[in-house]
């Protein structure tokens, strides 16, 4: 099954002047991706046992701004669409950076049902949750985003660049989720370097979660899912795989690129 996002939803945007109120932007800037193109991949299960198919896209627009796309699913039953526009921006050094604009993510069950659609509009400043019957798109569920908005749901692959780099230790900020009523969530990530038998170069495993503090956090690593990012250590920091639900409360999946085993990837910290 697969489901195909409009491209009429995205907004149109200068490279570089990114024209949005200072209340209703992205805070967080990413780094430009160290590779452009299309990636095939696999779906596996914790077991490394293969389940579907999987692609992974980066590519520019003709308006400048950076498109990722993400497909992938388990076959005849579950998977998940998620998308993210990113626009750049110039920071005050001069550098250039990505600024998020539009996310999206849709999934369907086993069965191949539709499940809400989730859209956060960083350029609006709106975090929406759209039922996935379109009769009753009326009734969606829309927050204004926080004034300092740190949301990221889909571009993990450049927001935990700095941590692969050695820049930071941890990053900070936050999610937006849908099941049981729409809100933000704090997340937290970090790194683990390691050096797995068979591969060039140390891998980096970044682990991420909610952000429940330190009398909770152990009972949060008990019910929480499973969630992780692999990238290769060279000098580009190449995104690797990556574990997580194909949506709440389901199925937890890898997505591997292919011409890497899953057996190459170390543990989770």
């Amino acid at each position: 099954m697969r489901i195909t996002f409009t491209s009429s939803i995205f907004v149109a945007w200068a490279v570089v002047a990114v024209a949005v109120t200072a209340d209703a932007e992205s805070r967080l800037l990413l780094q430009y991706p160290p590779n452009f193109g299309t990636f095939p991949a696999t779906t596996y299960n914790a077991d490394g046992e293969r389940l579907g198919s999987a692609v992974f896209e980066i590519s520019t627009r003709p308006d400048g701004n950076v498109h990722i796309l993400l497909e992938s699913e388990i076959e005849g039953s579950a998977g998940n669409v998620v998308e993210a526009t990113l626009g750049a921006v110039v920071r005050k050094d001069g550098t250039r950076a990505l600024r998020i604009l539009h996310e999206r993510s849709q999934s369907w069950d086993e069965a191949g049902k539709r499940l809400v659609l989730v859209e956060i509009d960083h350029v609006e400043g709106t975090a929406s949750c759209i039922p996935a019957d379109q009769s009753l798109a009326h009734e969606a569920e829309v927050l204004r985003l926080p004034k300092k908005d740190r949301v990221a749901n889909v571009p993990m692959n450049l927001l935990f660049l700095p941590l692969v780099q050695g820049k930071v230790r941890e990053i900070s900020y936050q999610s937006f989720l849908c099941r049981g009523g729409p809100r933000f969530m704090d997340f937290k990530a970090y790194a683990e370097r390691s050096q797995p038998k068979g591969s060039p170069h140390p891998i980096v495993v970044v682990k991420f979660g909610p952000e429940l503090g330190p009398m909770f956090s152990w009972i949060g690593n008990l019910v929480a899912p499973t969630l992780a990012f692999w990238f290769d250590a060279n000098a580009s920091g190449t995104y690797l795989a990556h574990r997580m639900p194909l949506f709440s409360k389901g199925p937890d999946v890898m997505i591997v690129r292919d011409g890497i085993s899953p057996a190459v990837l170390p543990a989770i910290p």
